[in-house]
């Protein structure tokens, strides 16, 4: 376990090697995020692919992997 999530008990994914963002979609009854990498951060045509994603029921506590 990487000291960033040994810092953070919270967290509930990181990944230290791979460049991306973090995509989420917000609805009435749900919260879902979206972490999404790069092939490359060199290459203009680099692909992008979702790497986790998380979701979070209204009125249920903690987020679940999806």
């Amino acid at each position: 376990m990487t000291v960033a999530l040994l810092d953070n008990p919270h967290a509930k994914y990181f990944n230290g090697t791979d460049r991306g963002y973090v995509r989420c979609e917000l609805t009435p009854q749900t919260w879902t995020t979206d972490f999404r990498v790069t092939s490359s951060i060199k290459e203009a045509r680099a692909t992008m692919k979702t790497h986790a994603s998380f979701v979070q029921q209204s009125e249920q506590p903690g987020a679940q992997k999806a």
